[in-house]
């Protein structure tokens, strides 16, 4: 069900919809001390390869996925003397309601 909230010039509607919540799979203090830490299972950083105790060598700038939707996560990771590269979209499978400005001529 649509719910239209706004018209504005005519051009766009404000619409409410169901989107992933931002998840990054582990506990944000991964990215500051540079180890896996409390990562959850099932999350898609998990599925993705990503391993309890990886040391992270470089990642993605986490702004990036919290600023653009679509973005993913790239990690590389130290495993057993390895390097591996895992990429990620960093959302969890839960939705939550959200708003988003649709253009008409876009609408589905």
């Amino acid at each position: 069900m649509d719910v239209r909230l706004f018209s504005g010039a005519g051009t766009h509607v404000l619409k409410q919809i169901d989107m992933e919540v931002l998840d990054f799979g582990m506990d944000r203090e991964s990215f500051e001390v540079g180890v896996v830490k409390g990562l959850k299972t099932g999350s898609r950083a998990e599925q993705a390869g990503l391993k309890e105790g990886d040391v992270i060598v470089k990642s993605s700038y986490v702004w990036r996925c919290v600023d653009h939707f679509k973005e993913t996560m790239k990690v590389v990771v130290e495993r057993e003397g390895l390097e591996i590269e895992i990429e990620y979209w960093p959302r969890s499978f839960e939705l939550a309601k959200s708003w988003q400005m649709i253009k008409l001529d876009e609408e589905q």
